[in-house]
């Protein structure tokens, strides 16, 4: 059976300081961090991880899949999950952008519907990589850092807007790789699962008795997606 290397293995192997989540956990506990690359490992194994990866990168790389090598020379956005290998080795001393990673317990439905939605959009491509344009790379570089800024903070929605964040970058990956080559027709199909989940995740936790579900039948979410029940 393929070995997976593991998140904390992966905070071991960049030499990088195992947060507490992840040291009092038993494996259940979400996560997620972001950090700049300019501190970023020079070489990653090609093995699979149990754990999301996306990076935004600027600076000569090769990116390893199993398809074979892929020449990393322009401002780039990158996806990675448990579904294949990868390897990665950086050719230029100077790198920029941010890596953020999260593991399964971190995805709600709703952000779960769109990395599905982003797997069916690069299903023929060789791996999730998205060319940037200098503009784009910054707008992304603008959402990464809000995400940095909100991991330091302590409060109580701080995992909820650092959701959201990923969420934009998540589907703003997916507008550009669809401006570049146009995406099939079971996008519209998609789109509405999507707002779907999101409804759905957006019920719960229930923290408190004055908090209600205001959405608990078929009727209810088809009202609010104005879609007919029966398409639902």
């Amino acid at each position: 059976m393929e070995s997976l290397e593991t998140i904390q293995e992966y905070y071991e192997s960049t030499c990088r300081g195992m947060p507490l989540d992840l040291q009092r956990g038993s494996g259940l506990t979400r996560h997620f961090n972001v950090f700049v690359r300019n501190n970023c490992f020079k070489t990653l194994p090609f093995i699979r991880r149990d754990y999301y990866k996306i990076c935004l990168c600027k600076g000569n790389a090769i990116l390893f899949t199993e398809k074979g090598e892929v020449e990393v020379n322009t401002p780039t956005l990158f996806f990675s999950s448990s579904r294949v290998r990868f390897g990665w080795r950086d050719i230029s001393e100077e790198q920029q952008g941010y890596v953020c990673v999260f593991n399964e317990v971190f995805v709600t439905p709703g952000i779960r519907a769109d990395l599905q939605r982003l797997h069916q959009v690069f299903e023929k491509d060789i791996y999730p990589l998205v060319p940037l344009t200098e503009v784009q790379y910054e707008q992304l570089a603008g959402y990464f850092g809000a995400m940095a800024s909100e991991y330091k903070e302590c409060y109580t929605f701080k995992d909820e807007l650092i959701r959201h964040l990923l969420k934009v970058i998540i589907l703003l990956g997916i507008k550009i790789r669809g401006e570049m080559i146009p995406v099939g027709g079971s996008e519209r199909k998609d789109f509405q699962v999507g707002r779907f989940l999101d409804l759905l995740d957006s019920q719960f936790p229930i923290d408190s008795p004055r908090n209600t579900i205001d959405l608990k039948t078929t009727a209810d979410f088809a009202g609010r997606l104005n879609i007919h029940i029966n398409h639902l």
